[in-house]
């Protein structure tokens, strides 16, 4: 956490160097807790204007009493819908001709398993939230963020770049999201806007909840076949 706080601090509060900070704009995903919620909190913090998208109410009404200017609200990354009236709040929200100055995309989720044990559905479900709801979402907000020369920061993981043991459909989708933000960061350089990518190592927020993650991996066990169970017993 001190490593991502510390990199959005430089990025983002560098008030000698960055002119009316209290005239940008960000947008966060996955605000309930973790980076995400500390990130916001940091820019509400030191006078960024943030747009904090969370998953569920109780998230929003914590961040509603936390500060007065935040505008927290819910937002599934995986529904079409609810990005297009975020989209929409966000524009109603701006003043006139001002753009996004910073997209940061930290909405995700794990799931942890053997390959063998972990039904297709789970890989699904995870890439929707951690790839193609991210790609939704920044594909959605670009206008805005070039509008402003603004910048994009993807929270990605090691497990991006070295996928470990029993992570497979969490690493795949932060494989496929090291990639979208090379791509991304090439093609966005003709609009002078920033593209870059955060790959922490394990960091103990909510997706590395180990008594969740030891009880997930129980119940994936008693779900499969006996060839299977039989196989992993020893």
């Amino acid at each position: 956490v001190v490593f991502v706080i510390v990199y959005l601090y430089y990025m983002f509060n560098r008030k000698s160097k960055i002119a009316n900070i209290d005239e940008k704009y960000v947008l966060i995903t996955g605000c309930d807790s973790g980076f995400g919620r500390a990130i916001a909190e940091r820019l509400d913090q030191v006078g960024v204007n943030v747009f904090a998208a969370c998953l569920t109410d109780s998230a929003v009404n914590e961040l509603k009493v936390h500060s007065k200017k935040m505008i927290p609200f819910v937002l599934d990354v995986t529904n079409s819908e609810q990005i297009k009236n975020t989209v929409a709040l966000v524009k109603k929200k701006l003043p006139d001709g001002k753009g996004l100055w910073g997209l940061v995309n930290n909405a995700g989720i794990a799931d942890s398993g053997f390959i063998e044990w972990l039904p297709m559905e789970t890989f699904r479900k995870v890439a929707d939230v951690n790839l193609f709801g991210l790609i939704e979402v920044t594909c959605q907000f670009l206008p805005l963020i070039k509008k402003e020369k603004g910048r994009v920061v993807n929270m990605a993981s090691l497990a991006g770049i070295q996928a470990p043991p029993v992570t497979a459909p969490y690493s795949i989708s932060k494989f496929g999201l090291v990639a979208f933000t090379n791509t991304l960061r090439f093609e966005m350089l003709a609009f002078g806007v920033r593209v870059c990518c955060i790959c922490p190592t394990f960091f103990r927020t909510n997706i590395l909840d180990t008594e969740k993650l030891v009880t997930g991996m129980n119940t994936l066990f008693e779900a499969v076949n006996d060839e299977v169970k039989e196989s992993y017993k020893d």
